[in-house]
């Protein structure tokens, strides 16, 4: 990404954190954004949205405890309280803007992948339209998507994905299979000689005469020879796919890395100028800890220092969460290895 297109998402960004619905400014009278407007990646962008979803529980937990306390130890924790929300004040921001860099970078590779790629893309358009979610994640496991949504929702699509995929070295293959079937339209079964792929590719005979022996559906059982197992490991073991596939999943898993980076580097982070020297700001509201009894001091900071660790991984963690949600929910199978990389990640960040 290069400065301008960097200076752009950064102003995109704070455009959506510092615009709010009429309010006083603060994060009372800020609004809750619509996801779905939100930039590749990003999931939690309103402020409204950021702070009850990052910010308040840990308020409310401060909030309970000083309820409970002495007065002494209640008034430490308001000072928590007030130092932690002047540290979110500048830590969400830097967090939105970071973390949606992070995924403008990927959607410029995966823009490269889709340009390198295109009647791979092409061919996939009627099964995720606009989805950049469900794209990567067919370019990182396509045999995911062929064995199961696509077998079942547009065979015909990944009849056209198997070609594209192999280079064109199973056309003859599924050039036969796709008459058979044809003229079989009325019948109960469809059989097609392998004879010809004797030597060459001896499977295609026990795919289809012995599988699909007993299936009832003519419709069926073209999809299901479509998309056997053999069938999808043979089109995957081509040149092109290997390669799409390796530059797809190296570009999700830097991503990923640089996420998990990140959150660690928050993690250990000692204290508050550590944390200035990350966000690259001066955090106001630290002097609100000369108020207290010094004895008392490094244990509140210590305190606060947690809950800004604990606010921070669960940005992370739930922002990968969410894209692996909204990726099932965009087509992705559930058994994925792209949602399950996602899911491990946040598991690992929590774990920090």
């Amino acid at each position: 990404m290069n400065s301008r297109q960097k200076q752009l998402l950064r102003e995109h960004i704070r455009k959506i954190i510092s615009e709010d619905d009429g309010g006083s400014g603060d994060y009372g009278g800020m609004y809750a954004a619509n996801t779905e407007m939100a930039p590749f990646g990003m999931h939690f962008a309103g402020k409204n949205q950021l702070y009850n979803t990052f910010v308040k529980p840990f308020v409310d937990v401060i909030d309970t405890a000083a309820g409970k306390a002495k007065e002494t130890t209640s008034r430490a924790l308001t000072v928590v309280k007030v130092a932690f929300e002047s540290i979110a004040v500048v830590m969400l921001p830097w967090l939105t803007d970071d973390y949606s860099e992070i995924f403008a970078d990927e959607k410029l590779r995966l823009d490269k992948i889709k340009a390198e790629y295109s009647e791979v893309y092409r061919s996939n358009w009627d099964a995720f339209k606009t989805s950049d979610v469900a794209m990567t994640a067919f370019f990182c496991f396509p045999g995911s998507f062929l064995t199961s949504v696509i077998a079942k929702k547009t065979p015909d699509v990944a009849f056209k994905l198997v070609s594209v995929l192999s280079g064109g070295t199973m056309d003859n293959f599924l050039s036969d299979v796709k008459t058979k079937f044809s003229h079989s339209k009325n019948k109960k079964s469809s059989i097609i000689s392998g004879e010809k792929y004797a030597g060459k590719w001896p499977i295609a005979d026990a795919i289809i005469h012995e599988r699909h022996k007993n299936d009832t559906s003519i419709e069926q059982q073209f999809a299901n020879t479509i998309t056997d197992k053999k069938v999808i490991d043979k089109a995957l073991s081509s040149p092109q796919a290997q390669e799409m596939q390796r530059k797809a999943r190296e570009s999700v898993k830097k991503t990923l890395k640089i996420v998990y980076d990140r959150a660690r580097e928050i993690t250990t982070t000692k204290n508050v100028n550590d944390m200035q020297q990350i966000f690259g700001k001066h955090i106001s509201g630290m002097d609100e800890f000369n108020k207290i009894d010094e004895k008392q001091r490094a244990q509140a900071e210590s305190y606060m220092m947690k809950n800004v660790k604990a606010s921070s991984k669960e940005f992370y963690a739930k922002n990968l969460e969410a894209q692996a949600t909204q990726a099932v929910k965009d087509g992705v199978p559930e058994g994925c290895p792209y949602v399950k990389m996602y899911r491990s990640v946040a598991k690992k960040i929590r774990m920090l």
